[in-house]
């Protein structure tokens, strides 16, 4: 699922929400490339991903580059991504500021053997 319509960031997490839990074939990739603004909306982001019904466990690519995550955004999502493992192997956080504490997360869940993720990008520009 890659969205190219510039949305308000409350539509794309209405819009994910509908579609990811009614819909098996968008739950491969992810790419949420500058739609999501902010840690407000990685919440709602994470929420949906800790939702065992939500049709995310095949998850294998999400591209969350230039969003304004910052680290309790970061945190928020390791917490989502941990409470509903996927098959995640490729993570685009580049162009957010998660700060030490976002990255120490970032480095326990690349540790974590419960996750599959083999390519985590991370570019500050």
């Amino acid at each position: 699922l890659r969205l190219l319509k510039e949305s308000a960031a409350e539509e794309v997490c209405d819009s994910l929400t509908k579609t990811l839990g009614t819909n098996p074939l968008l739950q491969r990739e992810l790419d949420l490339s500058g739609k999501i603004h902010g840690d407000s909306e990685i919440q709602k982001l994470s929420l949906l991903l800790e939702d065992s019904h939500c049709r995310t466990k095949n998850l294998n690519l999400c591209r969350l580059n230039n969003n304004r995550i910052s680290e309790k955004g970061c945190v928020d999502l390791f917490s989502a991504l941990c409470s509903n493992p996927s098959h995640l192997i490729e993570l685009d956080l580049s162009g957010n500021k998660l700060g030490d504490s976002g990255m120490q997360k970032l480095c326990d869940l690349l540790e974590n053997t419960q996750f599959k993720l083999s390519n985590l990008q991370y570019v500050v520009f």
